[in-house]
């Protein structure tokens, strides 16, 4: 049986991906929301993809019967020096097999297991914990070695607590294996039995039932033969006795030895096939490469109530650190959205501003033309850069082409308007007068010419004056001294003096100092800007 059951976090996963789907889809007008729904969407997506992978995972079947309610809750303790076998290559990172019923965790010290029984005393206490100790004859090349090993396990496993532990002796003792998936078993893992027995009494036990009967097969007969000579091995090269010490003066206490012939073949290379070798001068076939050590199949304690079905044991892949990958990803988009969000909005921001102000107002006066022309030369700079930003595009916002079309349309119009401006020339008003100098002819002659040249164009005359008077007085001097220069054009017949406007900005434009004679001669002028008659599309104005 496959456990798919979404927790609590999945479900709010999924109705998150609803509500983000729904609410996108009504929001769709505004971009911005619903590309940040949309991230949201595809996350709790990928986060339910993710668990439901995480719980289906790989199976690994083997046969053995399904525990009843009465089991539930149970944890096994892979230990020893050769429990990394027992999951695999593939799967030694993993830690965890589950089952409906249990989980099988990987311990490979004995630091580790001190730190997972006081975990389960603590966090856990209803939990019931058994230990499976695999043993591979050939997983080292000589007794030496595994004696090393498993006087660590001797050494650091010294404690208060009894932990029921299952010996199983990991083999290959046949050339054609018939069992269910290559795997032949001598008895079950009875979680039931708690019962402490001697390592070399339990060894006698298997040894005992190891009679041939009649109607045995070849196999079967060979892989009698071949456990009569293990044990002999196992007890020759004082294994079996540092067995019984391990599992007499430790945590451990041993309830059965299992022996599992897995696969087929046999294997060349390792302690007990060395000895072999020397003792009989056997080699028999060669076995294929080894796979997974087998769960060992699990015996109910409540008796009556087996079920026959396999048990499904999912591998738990190592999705965590996927999951967390996905959502660092997503993390580092949704910032990226939110930042290119915030750019283009600050761009946006900046574009409503100048184009409301030249809605809201024409060009009063040259230096307010020129301060536009630089704020438009600064506003083209940050929407070049706008229009070259490929995220723009990547998360669907509208490029900011259009708005650099329109900027460079008015910055040439702008520019391009005639001007001129009598500061420099004959001084046109003394300090407090708006009565036009007899020495300002020549200028007012260019001013007029000017206004002929354009005889469709509105002329806006823009009067200045120096800092001498109150703001009050400068302005209204200011206007006069424009009307008196649209009078003077009028009475010189200069034509359609319907299209002069005249405007005063006071002492505000200074163009030279007022703390000179000749700077304040230069601030009492006259500014002319020949202004378009009709408004050109696409511009601010």
């Amino acid at each position: 049986m496959k456990n798919t059951r979404l927790s609590y976090a999945q479900y709010l996963a999924a109705c998150l991906m609803v509500l983000s789907l729904i609410v996108g889809i009504i929001s769709d007008d505004d971009l911005i929301i619903s590309n940040i729904l949309w991230v949201v969407m595809l996350t709790a997506l990928a986060t339910v993809a993710l668990h439901i992978l995480s719980l289906s995972g790989s199976p690994v079947i083997a046969t053995s019967p399904v525990l009843s309610t009465a089991e539930k809750d149970v944890v096994i303790l892979i230990l020893g020096p050769y429990a990394s076998k027992w999951f695999g290559q593939s799967e030694t990172t993993k830690q965890v097999r589950y089952s409906d019923s249990m989980a099988w965790i990987l311990i490979r010290t004995p630091q580790e297991l001190e730190a997972k029984l006081e975990y389960f005393q603590e966090q856990a206490p209803q939990t019931q914990l058994r230990a499976l100790f695999p043993f591979l004859p050939d997983g080292h090349d000589n007794t030496s070695l595994m004696l090393d090993q498993l006087t660590i396990w001797h050494q650091r496993s010294a404690s208060k607590i009894s932990l029921p532990c299952t010996f199983v002796l990991y083999s290959r003792l046949s050339e054609h294996n018939t069992g269910a998936n290559r795997v032949n078993w001598s008895g079950e893992m009875d979680l039931a039995n708690t019962k402490r027995v001697s390592f070399l009494d339990a060894l006698s036990s298997l040894e005992s039932t190891l009679v041939p009967q009649p109607g045995n097969t070849q196999d079967e007969i060979q892989r009698i033969i071949f456990t009569h000579q293990l044990i002999v091995w196992l007890k020759e090269s004082q294994l079996a006795s540092h067995f019984e010490q391990l599992f007499s003066h430790s945590i451990f206490s041993l309830t059965t030895i299992l022996l599992c012939d897995y696969s087929k073949g046999f294997t060349r290379h390792g302690a007990w096939a060395r000895w072999t070798e020397e003792q009989f001068a056997v080699l028999p076939a060669l076995g294929s490469n080894a796979a997974p050590l087998p769960c060992a199949p699990v015996k109910m304690s409540v008796p009556g109530k087996r079920s026959t079905d396999d048990v499904i044991i999912s591998v738990n892949h190592n999705y965590p650190r996927l999951l967390w990958s996905v959502v660092l990803v997503t993390l580092v988009l949704t910032l990226h959205l939110l930042y290119t969000t915030y750019w283009l909005e600050q761009q946006q921001q900046a574009y409503g501003d100048v184009s409301t102000t030249f809605r809201s107002e024409q060009q009063r006066s040259l230096t307010q033309l020129n301060h536009n022309l630089n704020t438009l030369q600064q506003l083209r700079g940050q929407f070049s850069r706008c229009a070259d930003y490929h995220a723009i595009g990547f998360w669907g916002f509208p490029a900011c082409t259009h708005q650099l079309q329109v900027i460079d349309k008015t910055f040439t119009r702008l520019r391009a308007l005639p001007t001129l401006t009598t500061a420099r020339q004959s001084v046109l008003f003394a300090s407090g007068s708006a009565v036009i100098n007899p020495s300002a002819g020549p200028a007012l002659e260019q001013i007029k010419i000017l206004a002929s040249r354009f005889p469709k164009h509105s002329l806006l005359i823009v009067g200045h004056t120096d800092n001498s008077g109150s703001e009050e007085i400068n302005t209204s001097l200011s206007h006069q001294r424009a009307a008196a220069v649209r009078d003077w054009l009028i009475s010189h017949n200069t034509p359609a003096p319907e299209r002069f406007v005249t405007h005063g900005v006071g002492a505000t434009e200074p163009v030279a100092s007022n703390q000179t004679l000749s700077g304040r001669e230069q601030n009492r002028r006259i500014e002319i800007l020949v202004l378009p008659l009709s408004q050109p599309p696409e511009t601010f104005e």
